[in-house]
């Protein structure tokens, strides 16, 4: 982990970070109607989805993929609270604006898709829920440092990896549960603003301080995605699965 003594903005750079945030919070996108996917959830049902599955992938692997979508998701305040802590540690109180107005609730919406499928599986809601409640009480252990510099860098991977992943599920669903595939692209292309936008903040402080493009590169080294400490039996899984489907 980079040396935190490496971590320094110049005045200049907090009217820039916090402009881009305000530009956020003005145009966030279409966000996810989880009214909308709650009344349609009997077109959720991914039952007809196990017969047609890649070969070499097990219905077992298709409960996996779904499972760690739904509770990694379920589980944002968990990481979120790091990201809070960093913004009260190092004063970016953009970063804190981010975070706790614009990436947390939006992140909130995006297991609401995946509960249902699990239940046409044969889980019961009992069964879920159980599971939810564990993983949002675990300690969630953080692989990478804490500056917003360091984080924000975390969010770009972290919300790459996502996108990939409910792109991955929108291509598994799409001939057999198409409104499915719909809602897991939904859930996509929410993870690829996040994406761009955690970019630009980087960008913005590198731009602003040169000297701290090695706490990107050594926080590119050390990551981790939250589900390796989450839900290690499933986090653990993701190249192994991702290696079944071909990605």
């Amino acid at each position: 982990m980079p040396s935190t003594s490496q971590y320094y903005l110049p005045p200049s750079a907090a009217p820039k970070l916090e402009a881009l945030v305000d530009e956020i919070q003005a145009r966030p996108g279409e966000l996810i109607d989880v009214n909308e996917i709650r009344a349609a959830a009997d077109q959720l049902n991914v039952r007809d989805v196990v017969s047609s599955l890649p070969e070499g992938f097990s219905e077992e692997d298709f409960t996996g993929v779904l499972k760690l979508a739904m509770l990694t998701e379920c589980a944002t305040d968990s990481y979120g609270a790091v990201f809070e802590e960093g913004a009260k540690k190092w004063d970016a109180p953009w970063l804190g604006r981010f975070n706790k107005d614009v990436w947390v609730p939006d992140e909130h919406t995006h297991y609401t898709p995946y509960k249902p499928m699990l239940l046409s599986l044969g889980f019961s809601e009992e069964e879920l829920e159980r599971e939810m409640v564990e993983i949002r009480e675990k300690h969630y252990e953080h692989c990478c440092g804490d500056t917003p510099i360091e984080l924000t860098t975390y969010g770009v991977i972290q919300e790459y990896l996502t996108d990939n992943w409910h792109g991955l599920i929108a291509q598994l669903l799409r001939e057999r549960a198409p409104y499915a595939s719909h809602c897991a692209n939904l859930v996509k292309r929410r993870e690829t603003l996040h994406t761009v936008w955690y970019r630009d903040m980087t960008a913005v402080m590198v731009e602003e301080n040169p000297d701290m493009l090695s706490m990107v590169t050594d926080t590119m080294m050390s990551f981790e995605m939250p589900g390796t400490s989450l839900v290690p039996p499933l986090g653990n899984r993701a190249t192994e699965w991702m290696g079944k489907l071909e990605v």
